[in-house]
């Protein structure tokens, strides 16, 4: 399945402004510790929610190719990579 870096990351953009204070996005991709961490300080006082909001905005909505986000993005998580006839993949399946 190919998917759409640049509408995948304005879903992740959106996501994060809107339950970003909540850890909503973390719990969306299964990592229940960081989103009960987000939950009790409400999205690492502010700092966190702001970082993840403006990262996913720049990954959105700038100017970059699917490579240079694929790379970005690998930073922090590994679910995202280009299979054998250079595909994009997510691992996670969504």
């Amino acid at each position: 399945m190919q998917i759409d870096l640049k509408e995948e990351f304005k879903k992740r953009f959106l996501i994060s402004l809107i339950g970003g204070w909540f850890g909503t996005y973390y719990f969306k991709n299964g990592d229940s510790d960081k989103g009960i961490t987000y939950l009790c300080t409400l999205g690492y006082f502010g700092v966190g929610w702001i970082y993840d909001t403006v990262r996913f905005g720049v990954l959105a909505f700038g100017n970059k190719t699917d490579d240079e986000r694929i790379a970005a993005w690998q930073r922090y998580y590994r679910i995202i990579y280009r299979d054998n006839y250079g595909r994009i993949k997510n691992i996670l399946g969504d």
